[in-house]
């Protein structure tokens, strides 16, 4: 294939993901131009200073807080342009799913015990992760 079918297929899917995303659409695909050109960031804060990021930093809370997507809807918009599995009728998408540990965090809605493999002497082998 040749470049110009990349950059239109490219074109076609930032399109269909913008008008997928229903608040604070700027926001967040800005967002998602920081993350691409900066694969490495450690930090939110590294992505609000990209120079893909043209917002402030608190907008990228604002955006993600608002967005309102359907469930499976990334594999339904990423579908027609994946290109067709060549071994098995399907593609198997995952999604890291590792707790980020946040104890002390009282006012998070999604928080539960997780089993931590960590064992510290006089310590529960258990985490209160966030759900993100």
């Amino acid at each position: 294939m040749d470049i110009t079918l990349y950059t239109t297929k490219l074109t076609q899917l930032r399109d269909t993901l913008y008008q997928n995303l229903t608040n604070r659409a700027d926001s967040l695909m800005d967002l998602l131009d920081a993350m691409c050109s900066m694969p490495n960031a450690k930090s939110v804060v590294e992505y609000s200073l990209a120079e893909a990021y043209r917002r402030s930093y608190s907008t990228i809370f604002k955006a993600i807080d608002e967005v309102k997507l359907a469930p499976l809807w990334l594999p339904h918009l990423l579908g027609p342009y994946l290109p067709r599995p060549k071994k098995r009728p399907f593609w198997l998408l995952i999604t890291d799913v590792t707790p980020c540990p946040r104890p002390f965090a009282h006012t998070l809605e999604d928080r539960g015990m997780v089993y931590q493999p960590e064992v510290v002497k006089g310590k529960l082998p258990v985490t209160i992760p966030v759900c993100l």
